[in-house]
Protein backbone atom coordinates (compact mmCIF):
# COMPACT_ATOMS: atom_id res chain seq x y z
CA UNK A 1 0.00 0.00 0.00
CA UNK A 2 2.62 2.53 0.89
CA UNK A 3 4.26 1.97 -2.30
CA UNK A 4 1.06 2.84 -4.37
CA UNK A 5 1.03 6.18 -2.31
CA UNK A 6 4.61 7.17 -3.52
CA UNK A 7 3.18 7.71 -7.04
CA UNK A 8 0.20 9.20 -6.39
CA UNK A 9 1.96 11.89 -4.24
CA UNK A 10 4.32 12.60 -7.03
CA UNK A 11 1.82 13.23 -9.32
CA UNK A 12 0.08 15.52 -7.12
CA UNK A 13 2.98 17.61 -6.11
CA UNK A 14 3.74 18.01 -9.68
CA UNK A 15 0.02 18.62 -10.94
CA UNK A 16 0.07 21.26 -7.91
CA UNK A 17 3.53 22.88 -9.55
CA UNK A 18 2.34 22.43 -13.10
CA UNK A 19 -0.73 24.99 -11.87
CA UNK A 20 1.63 27.39 -10.03
CA UNK A 21 3.90 28.13 -12.29
CA UNK A 22 4.14 30.77 -15.11
CA UNK A 23 3.11 33.93 -15.31
CA UNK A 24 0.53 35.88 -12.74
CA UNK A 25 -0.39 38.70 -14.82
CA UNK A 26 -3.41 37.04 -16.25
CA UNK A 27 -1.26 36.43 -19.25
CA UNK A 28 0.47 39.16 -20.42
CA UNK A 29 -0.21 41.79 -23.09
CA UNK A 30 -2.01 40.97 -26.14
CA UNK A 31 1.26 42.01 -28.44
CA UNK A 32 -1.49 42.31 -31.00
CA UNK A 33 -2.42 46.06 -29.12
CA UNK A 34 0.69 47.40 -30.02
CA UNK A 35 0.95 49.54 -33.51
CA UNK A 36 -1.01 52.44 -35.05
CA UNK A 37 -4.69 52.52 -35.01
CA UNK A 38 -7.05 55.07 -37.40
CA UNK A 39 -10.58 55.63 -35.83
CA UNK A 40 -12.85 54.54 -38.36
CA UNK A 41 -16.49 55.04 -36.68
CA UNK A 42 -17.93 56.26 -33.10
CA UNK A 43 -21.12 54.86 -32.09
CA UNK A 44 -23.29 55.43 -29.26
CA UNK A 45 -24.99 52.49 -28.13
CA UNK A 46 -27.01 51.54 -25.05
CA UNK A 47 -28.69 55.28 -24.74
CA UNK A 48 -30.84 56.81 -22.23
CA UNK A 49 -33.20 58.24 -25.59
CA UNK A 50 -32.80 55.44 -27.84
CA UNK A 51 -33.11 57.98 -30.71
CA UNK A 52 -29.12 59.19 -29.46
CA UNK A 53 -28.43 55.77 -30.84
CA UNK A 54 -25.90 56.29 -34.04
CA UNK A 55 -22.86 55.32 -36.05
CA UNK A 56 -20.81 58.28 -37.91
CA UNK A 57 -18.18 57.20 -40.11
CA UNK A 58 -14.55 58.73 -39.31
CA UNK A 59 -12.90 60.04 -42.17
CA UNK A 60 -9.09 59.84 -42.50
CA UNK A 61 -7.75 62.29 -45.18
CA UNK A 62 -4.82 65.46 -45.00
CA UNK A 63 -7.44 67.58 -43.24
CA UNK A 64 -8.94 65.23 -40.74
CA UNK A 65 -8.04 62.19 -39.20
CA UNK A 66 -7.83 60.37 -35.85
CA UNK A 67 -5.36 57.85 -35.03
CA UNK A 68 -3.65 56.21 -32.16
CA UNK A 69 0.08 54.63 -31.69
CA UNK A 70 1.02 52.61 -28.39
CA UNK A 71 4.19 50.89 -27.89
CA UNK A 72 5.59 47.70 -26.23
CA UNK A 73 7.06 50.55 -23.53
CA UNK A 74 4.03 50.94 -22.47
CA UNK A 75 3.59 54.97 -24.53
CA UNK A 76 0.86 56.18 -26.45
CA UNK A 77 0.67 59.15 -29.26
CA UNK A 78 -3.15 60.30 -30.46
CA UNK A 79 -2.50 62.23 -33.23
CA UNK A 80 -5.83 64.09 -34.86
CA UNK A 81 -5.42 66.18 -37.70
CA UNK A 82 -8.34 69.18 -37.70
CA UNK A 83 -8.17 71.22 -40.82
CA UNK A 84 -4.76 69.43 -41.90
CA UNK A 85 -3.16 70.83 -38.43
CA UNK A 86 -2.01 67.80 -35.67
CA UNK A 87 -2.87 68.17 -32.49
CA UNK A 88 -0.68 65.53 -30.27
CA UNK A 89 -1.21 64.06 -26.86
CA UNK A 90 1.52 61.72 -25.73
CA UNK A 91 1.39 59.67 -22.75
CA UNK A 92 1.58 56.38 -20.80
CA UNK A 93 -0.78 53.59 -20.84
CA UNK A 94 -1.58 50.97 -18.13
CA UNK A 95 -3.37 48.01 -19.51
CA UNK A 96 -5.67 45.53 -17.86
CA UNK A 97 -7.37 42.54 -19.20
CA UNK A 98 -10.15 44.33 -20.54
CA UNK A 99 -9.63 48.15 -20.03
CA UNK A 100 -6.70 50.82 -21.16
CA UNK A 101 -6.02 53.91 -18.87
CA UNK A 102 -4.42 56.47 -20.90
CA UNK A 103 -2.19 59.16 -18.44
CA UNK A 104 -1.26 62.08 -20.76
CA UNK A 105 2.32 63.24 -20.13
CA UNK A 106 0.94 66.94 -19.94
CA UNK A 107 -1.96 66.70 -18.05
CA UNK A 108 -2.79 65.38 -14.19
CA UNK A 109 -6.14 63.47 -15.41
CA UNK A 110 -6.51 60.33 -17.34
CA UNK A 111 -8.88 58.51 -18.81
CA UNK A 112 -10.23 54.54 -18.57
CA UNK A 113 -11.87 53.03 -21.38
CA UNK A 114 -13.01 49.71 -21.70
CA UNK A 115 -11.40 47.57 -24.78
CA UNK A 116 -11.73 44.59 -27.23
CA UNK A 117 -9.14 43.92 -29.22
CA UNK A 118 -8.86 41.25 -32.24
CA UNK A 119 -5.74 41.32 -34.89
CA UNK A 120 -7.43 44.11 -36.69
CA UNK A 121 -10.04 46.16 -34.92
CA UNK A 122 -9.70 48.06 -31.82
CA UNK A 123 -12.92 48.79 -29.71
CA UNK A 124 -12.29 51.64 -26.83
CA UNK A 125 -15.73 52.24 -25.15
CA UNK A 126 -15.95 55.22 -22.65
CA UNK A 127 -19.67 53.75 -20.66
CA UNK A 128 -21.10 56.74 -19.10
CA UNK A 129 -24.84 57.29 -17.98
CA UNK A 130 -26.31 58.81 -20.95
CA UNK A 131 -24.32 56.27 -23.33
CA UNK A 132 -21.91 53.78 -24.04
CA UNK A 133 -19.50 55.71 -26.92
CA UNK A 134 -17.41 53.03 -28.78
CA UNK A 135 -14.36 54.04 -30.73
CA UNK A 136 -13.97 51.79 -33.68
CA UNK A 137 -9.82 51.90 -35.27
CA UNK A 138 -8.57 49.68 -37.41
CA UNK A 139 -4.64 48.88 -38.17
Amino acid sequence: MKSNLKPLALALLIACFSFSCGSDDGGGIDTNLFGTWTLTATVLRDCANPNDNSTTNEVCDTQTCVSITMTDDLRYERVELIRGQPQTVRGQIQIGETQIRFLPDNSTGSELLDYQLTASSLTLSNVTVICTEDFRYSK
